[in-house]
């Protein structure tokens, strides 16, 4: 007797949760997920500061690689990248900012660094700046990494976006500062319950 239903419904089984872990590593489906109330009072607790570390290993590895400090310059950075873990987000959501620097700088007195995190539309429009003074997180020579939270809000319209961070050094004999580095990276804000529209 040839038991031809049993072989039918575990292969549309299979085939079922095949389609579910295509459609769970593409974004388009997901478990339950966290609610927008439930994220907003999380926030509260978040911490959305800049907390440099310095990684020994990469220096050692970048000193090797990178020129030195060119005389009579107050500092210089070698190396500055921005990472996002995440190039489509939904709102009520937490995306990732990864940041790496690799920075050279004199022993004087009286420098300050300030790192300006700006946030574009995609047709270019600037929606919010961030600023924060690093003086003394970056006090010497180092390779530096943080992760920094970026909250996307219930509200955020769907679309395209730009994080730009900036390093600014001042001196005492220039106090507007210099621009030592510049990076960016992009990412969309795709809907709660779908996967991101065509572009």
């Amino acid at each position: 007797m040839k038991h031809t239903p049993r072989l039918i419904t575990s292969k549309h089984l299979f085939l079922s949760a095949i389609t579910g872990c295509v459609l769970l590593a593409s974004g388009c489906a997901s478990l339950t997920q966290e609610t927008c109330a439930q994220f907003e009072e999380r926030t509260r607790e978040v911490d959305y500061a800049t907390h440099y570390r310095n990684s020994d290993t990469d220096l050692e590895a970048s000193a090797r690689h990178f020129k030195s400090l060119p005389k009579n310059t107050p500092a210089v950075a070698r190396l500055y990248k921005l990472q996002l873990d995440a190039t489509t987000i939904s709102p009520c959501h937490h995306v990732a900012i990864h940041k790496e620097l690799y920075l050279l700088r004199a022993a004087r007195q009286g420098m300050e660094f300030e790192e300006i995190r700006e946030f574009y539309a995609g047709d270019g429009t600037l929606i919010a700046t961030k600023r924060e003074a690093m003086s003394k997180q970056l006090s010497t020579n180092g390779y530096y990494v943080a992760t920094v939270p970026l909250p996307i809000p219930r509200l955020a319209p769907m679309g395209k976006y730009l994080v730009v961070s900036k390093l600014i050094v001042r001196t005492a004999e220039n106090r507007q500062g210099t621009l030592l580095a510049k990076a960016s990276a992009g990412f969309q804000v795709i809907p709660r319950d779908g996967c991101a529209p065509p572009t």
